[in-house]
């Protein structure tokens, strides 16, 4: 009975144990308590505001800074960036900045508003303002013109007209018509004015080719013109431009970008042919001008340089007269120097394509003033003819490692002691041939062109002295001489000048060397045709004749018209006859070459020489 009883107690308190397990496997998981955020700190922001015109020249412009995110800012500052560099500027409630544009310094101006927190530094966009009081005005012109020289530096028909203003215009302030175009005559040219998209360059098209020689004369008509701020164009702007263009025009990159002189320049015989350049080059050093002798050629469109052929410290200073010659690949280069007493000395040097090479001990002419020519023969060796002892002329050849005399010293008068004057030379692989000018105190001996050959080691003279008109009071001056093939004799052209006759008029001439077609026979100068009739200022400077490549010669030659220093011209000669006068440039022309396809190259200009070509 007890044991029943115990029994029965235990099954209840295992029933009433298993009972309140199965009870709390059914209650839920309890909520958790949620977490209490902290609130944000306080965000600093700043941002500005602008009120008046970006570009401004009158009145005000404000700059207002905000400032907000629930943080007092320690200290609020404005950093200024411009051109006098970068100034930061303390700012007191409201934060306002305040430009007062006529009296604020011009400028470009951008700000930043920075505002500073404990640790914290913000900044804010960046604002500008353009305070702008100066008119524009006239920056350049192009074609350009040279203040030291006459309608240099020769451009291009198709060379655009240009009106370059120092800063953008406001393209509404441009009238339709805005420019005035006039040819050399004062008449109207027909022509629009486009205004560049930048507004800075005001581009004028004629309506019809250019025919040269022609002279444009560009007027900014209109002057109230305003830049992108309003203001007007400036009163003292230059609004009046001249061009001038010539039958030749520059054809090669500049050659420096110092300043020059001497220039001389020739044609390797490549395909294409290659220009060769020789001058003295002026460069300023340390606040001195230091000369070097320079030699270029042109590949590729771009001058390459050589060695110097005075080695790269060679001072140039005393160097003058250059005269250049090429042969393929071997560049010969002779000058002048001043030497003891002061007469002159002739320096030759050969590049063969690596180094130069001087030729030979310098020639002494015993000449103060040494007028020379060289050439090269048909194997590539200079020959020159110089002065010598200031009275006859002495012919030298470069053979087998020396200089060699050619004859005796040549005169038109032996012994009576004249001068030779303006000694000319042309030499193939056969003929060798010298010309020059000369008079006599004689009463009855007119004088004139003297021309001479080298035959069997020595020289004869070719017929009697040539002029033009032989009467007293006429006398030759500049001499050149070329030689056709060898069928035909020496081509030579001269200037003439009569004293007698009113002004000192000048003459240019020439006359060929007909050889006999019999042996023992002489031959005879054709009659001295007339190439530049009476002219007053015909110069003795320019004077040359060259051979085309059908055997025909041109003969260049320069005159002075009315003040406009010397102007170049030529003729060619054909079957038919000598053809009309051609212009080359208003400028003495110191080389003039023609190519294989007989297109000439000129060097030409004194102030500012350049290499030309027809245009």
């Amino acid at each position: 009975m007890h044991s029943r009883r115990l029994r029965s107690w235990m099954s209840l308190l295992l029933f009433a144990a298993l009972g309140l397990s199965a009870c709390d496997s059914l209650k839920s998981e309890p909520t958790p308590k949620p977490v209490e955020e902290e609130p944000p700190p306080p965000e600093l922001r700043i941002s500005v505001s602008t009120e008046g015109p970006a570009l401004c020249r009158e009145g005000t412009w404000t700059l207002t800074v905000s400032v907000a995110g629930g943080v007092v800012p320690q200290r609020v500052e404005l950093v200024r960036d411009g051109g006098y560099g970068r100034y930061t500027t303390p700012l007191e409630g409201p934060y306002r900045y305040t430009i007062d544009c006529a009296t604020y310094v011009e400028g470009s101006w951008s700000f930043i508003a920075r505002a500073v927190a404990k640790d914290v530094s913000v900044e804010s966009q960046s604002v500008s303002v353009v305070v702008d009081r100066q008119g524009p005005f006239i920056k350049s012109w192009s074609p350009a013109r040279k203040q030291n020289s006459l309608g240099e530096p020769y451009p291009r028909v198709d060379a655009p007209l240009e009106i370059v203003f120092s800063e953008p215009l406001l393209p509404s302030s441009l009238q339709a018509a805005p420019t005035v175009l006039r040819d050399g005559n004062g008449f109207t040219v027909a022509h629009t004015a486009v205004l560049s998209e930048d507004g800075r360059v005001l581009r004028l098209t004629p309506a019809s080719p250019l025919r040269v020689p022609e002279t444009l004369r560009i007027e900014l008509a209109q002057r109230n013109m305003t830049d992108l701020a309003g203001n007007p164009l400036a009163p003292d702007s230059g609004v009046e431009h001249r061009v001038d263009y010539w039958p030749f025009a520059q054809a090669v990159p500049p050659l420096s970008n110092g300043n020059w002189d001497w220039l001389r320049f020739a044609l390797q015989r490549f395909f294409p042919e290659r220009p060769v350049a020789a001058f003295v080059e002026s460069v300023l050093v340390d606040g001195a001008y230091r000369k070097t002798l320079v030699v270029q050629v042109l590949k590729d469109g771009t001058w390459e340089r050589l060695p110097s052929p005075l080695g790269p410290d060679g001072d140039a200073s005393d160097v003058r007269q250059l005269q250049l010659e090429v042969y393929g690949e071997r560049i010969v280069l002779a000058w002048v120097v001043e030497g003891a007493a002061g007469l002159q000395v002739i320096h030759v040097s050969r590049f063969d394509g690596t180094s130069w090479k001087a030729l030979g001990a310098p020639l002494g002419t015993g000449s103060a003033f040494s007028e020379y020519q060289m050439v090269l023969d048909g194997e590539g060796n200079p020959v020159m003819v110089y002065r010598e002892d200031d009275i006859d002329l002495r012919v030298v050849r470069w053979a087998e490692g020396d200089w060699r005399m050619l004859g005796p010293a040549l005169s038109g008068y032996p012994g009576v002691g004249t001068s030779a004057w303006y000694p000319a030379i042309a030499v193939d692989s056969y003929r060798m041939v010298v010309a020059w000018s000369e008079y006599s105190s004689e009463p009855d001996a007119l004088g004139g062109v003297f021309v001479m050959e080298f035959q069997d080691g020595g020289w004869r003279q070719l017929g009697s002295p040539l002029l033009g008109v032989a009467a007293r009071g006429r006398f030759t001056g500049r001499v050149a001489i070329a030689l056709p093939y060898i069928s035909a004799g020496p081509v030579v052209a001269w200037v003439e000048n009569s004293y007698l006759e009113a002004d000192g008029d000048a003459y240019v001439y020439v006359a060929s060397w007909k050889p006999s077609p019999n042996v023992g026979t002489p031959g005879t100068w054709t009659h001295a045709e007339e190439l530049q009739g009476a002219h007053p200022r015909v110069s003795h400077y320019g004077l040359r004749v060259l051979m085309d490549s059908q055997n025909e010669p041109w003969v260049v030659w320069e005159r002075s018209e009315g003040y406009s220093g010397g102007v170049t011209y030529y003729r060619k000669h054909r079957p038919s006859g000598w053809e009309p006068e051609q212009l080359v440039v208003n400028t003495s022309v110191t080389d003039f070459r023609l190519d294989a396809n007989d297109f000439p190259w000129v060097t030409g200009g004194w102030w500012d020489p350049t290499i030309l070509r027809p245009q």
